[in-house]
């Protein structure tokens, strides 16, 4: 089971995902029923996607927001207390990825995780 699968699996409290890859949101739209079962046994799920992506709302809750312009920042993946930040998304399967472990309240996990909000809070569009 690849590593972003079985995070999406095993998340009780957040999953957190940005990108303007297509191939990331192809990923997603395979993934929709798991992710909207991880919504309803209370995740906070939520996927920033460029404008255009083509996904309906995972859940009753507005779990899905669209971006016009280019993604401020690097795609990320937040799982819990675990983050993927991915290099390049044309080689999904053979593409480098950073990996994130919550350790601290001011390290570096948590200001990718205040940079997503804050593009979360900033962004409009939720897809219902």
């Amino acid at each position: 089971m690849p590593l972003w699968r079985r995070l999406t699996t095993d998340a009780e409290r957040r999953i957190w995902i940005s990108t303007e890859h297509l191939d990331v949101v192809t990923i997603l739209g395979g993934m929709r029923s798991l992710l909207r079962d991880r919504a309803q046994a209370g995740v906070d799920v939520r996927l920033l996607l460029f404008k255009g992506h083509g996904l309906q709302s995972i859940s009753r809750r507005k779990t899905i927001k669209t971006f016009n312009g280019p993604l401020r920042g690097p795609s990320l993946m937040i799982f819990d207390d675990v983050m993927l930040v991915p290099h390049d998304f044309s080689a999904v399967a053979v593409a480098p990825v950073i990996r994130l472990h919550r350790r601290r309240d001011d390290g570096m996990f948590e200001a990718f995780v205040h940079a997503f909000n804050d593009s979360w809070i900033g962004t409009g569009n939720p897809v219902r």
